[in-house]
Order: structure tokens, then sequence, then C-alpha cells
């Protein structure tokens, strides 16, 4: 069971690096200073220092604006597609702690692919949005990613079974969507091109 609770956690964490990175290093920080959940991996602590949460927190307000102003979200997201995937794989080899070598590659790519997911899914997502003429759907969407991600985030550590449930699902969800979701952004390209 407590493998399986290690995966719920890794997957999760990982996929919801890979939408905000800045807002997940806040949660976990968050959660980690102020104790409020036990036995989480001691690797954790690492985020728990003051410094790390007021960064994180900042470059998550950042974000959260960034999120909002249709074109500039696009240009943040791509900024972001080493950023995220890159902290979604430190934060899977947190979460196994200290493992075997093989482990802890293991942790790293898989972490890697599931922030890279997620992160070209709502890039993705954000690029069709952004064709909508008025800009309250990027804010609603926005603010959703973001509750979602601090949501999930702490399930991850609280009730990583559950996270684990959830994030299988949404990847499914993704690996469904993601090749119209890319086919309609090129079919927008080309009739911005043409």
């Amino acid at each position: 069971m407590e493998i399986i609770a290690k995966l719920g956690s890794l997957l999760g964490l990982s996929f919801v690096s890979g939408i905000n990175l800045y807002a997940t290093v806040g949660v976990v920080g968050l959660v980690t200073k102020f104790n409020l959940i036990q036995g989480l991996p001691p690797e954790f602590q690492a985020l728990n220092n003051n410094l790390i949460i007021t960064v994180a927190i900042i470059l998550y307000a950042c974000e959260f604006l960034a999120d909002k102003i249709p074109g500039f979200d696009t240009a943040w997201d791509a900024i972001h597609t080493v950023i995220r995937p890159f902290g979604g794989a430190l934060l899977a080899l947190m979460t196994v702690g200290k493992a075997s070598p093989g482990a802890e590659v293991l942790a790293f790519m898989i972490g890697a692919t599931m922030a890279t997911g997620s992160h070209l899914a709502k890039s993705g997502f954000r690029v069709l949005i952004n064709t909508s003429p008025e800009p309250f759907s990027n804010m609603v969407v926005s603010v959703a990613e973001d509750m979602g991600v601090v949501g999930l985030a702490y399930l991850s550590m609280a009730h990583p079974v559950l996270a684990l449930i959830i994030t299988v699902i949404l990847t499914i969800i993704i690996i469904i969507v993601l090749p119209f979701l890319w086919r309609a952004i090129l079919m927008l390209l080309s009739g911005l091109w043409h």
C-alpha cells in the first residue's frame, strides 16, 4: 500500500507541476512548514524554507497575473516548457526519497513525463481559449486551473490513493484529447498563415 501511496503523490505532484509549478512548490512548502500532514517524505523539508516559500508565492503571483492576459499567457507557457517538466521531475525525485539509483531515475523520468503532458495540454488549451474575443473565459479557466492545482497538490500529500485515481483519469483524458487539441491548433495556425 505504501508503494501505491508514493505513486499517487509522485504522479499527482508531477502532474500539477506541469500546470503551475510555483503553486505546487508553495503548497508543498507550506504544508511541510506548518506540519499539516504527517508522514511526508523528509526530502520535502527542503521546501519549507521561508525563502523558497516566499519566492514560490511571488512567482505564483506573477503567473497568476500572466495567465489572465490573452497572448501573454501563451508566451509565459512557452518559457515554462522546460521549467515545469524539470520541476515536476525534481518533485518526483523528492517523493521517492532515498531509493535505489534505478528507482530515482525512473521517478525522474515519470515525473518529467507527467509534467510535460499536463503542460502541453494546458498550453494547447490556452492557445484555443485565446481565440475567444472576450477575455473572461481566459480568466475563468486560469482561476479554475489554480484551484485544481492547489487542491490536487494537497490531495497528493494528504490522500495519495485518491490523488492517484484522479491523476490517472486526468492523464487518460489528456491522452485522448491531446491529438485533437494539437490538430485544432495546427488548423488555427494554418488559417492565420494563409
